[in-house]
């Protein structure tokens, strides 16, 4: 499992590796909806554009291609208050997290 972090900036571009998978990953903070979405490149090709980061699912797992690609699964999680929301606070304060785990650490635990 790795966390993926997020700095206190409204605008965010980085890669990491998922599943030996260079990902670039662009993070926006959204003022009016008080919520982060993202943008998801793989080898120049725009996978996902202004995904909304979510509590309570797979971020990734209902596209297709992205499938495809065995990258695992993308979800948030409260860390340290029940009901907390991905807002601009809370992720990069680490209340809620980001996390991204493969396919065989899913299939060995509940998530």
């Amino acid at each position: 499992m790795q966390e993926i972090k997020l700095i206190d900036t409204p605008k965010q571009t980085f890669t990491i590796n998922l599943n030996g998978n260079r990902i670039i990953f662009k993070f926006l903070y959204n003022t009016i909806s008080d919520r982060w979405t993202f943008d998801m490149t793989f080898d120049g090709t725009l996978l996902l554009s202004g995904r909304k980061v979510l509590k309570g699912f797979n971020l990734i797992g209902q596209f297709v291609e992205i499938s495809a690609l065995n990258l695992g699964l993308i979800f948030c999680e409260e860390v340290e208050e029940q009901g907390a929301e991905p807002n601009r606070n809370n992720i990069p304060g680490g209340v809620v997290r980001i996390l991204h785990v493969t396919q065989e650490e899913a299939d060995g635990a509940s998530v």
